[in-house]
């Protein structure tokens, strides 16, 4: 948090320096809407910089979300895979006592 806001306050200096500049060699009378102006510009900037954290949180959380996915994907499929083995393993297993039953009697 202390990087954004840091960067939040150079930002507002980058605005808020040129502004009082023009302002204090200029017309004096125009000081209440330049600083408006300047205020404006800052609450912009701010607005600004919150929403591209929230956007890079939310692209944080939608990676986290799909990396879950992904696992449990992979996860659905070596127990498929496994079960797959497993049933083959009794069907053949199935077929050797049938085929040696089958040999016994017939000998």
């Amino acid at each position: 948090m202390k990087p954004t806001i840091s960067l939040a306050l150079v930002l507002t200096a980058f605005l808020t320096v040129p502004s009082a500049v023009a302002a204090a060699s200029g017309d004096h009378f125009d000081r209440d809407r330049v600083r408006a102006e300047v205020r404006r510009q800052a609450r912009e900037a701010m607005r600004e910089t919150r929403r591209t954290i929230r956007d890079a949180q939310r692209e944080v959380l939608r990676a986290r979300i799909e990396r879950r996915h992904e696992l449990r994907d992979s996860y659905r499929e070596a127990m498929r895979d496994m079960r797959r083995a497993v049933r083959e393993a009794a069907r053949d297993a199935r077929r050797a006592v049938r085929d040696a039953t089958r040999n016994f009697w017939r000998d």
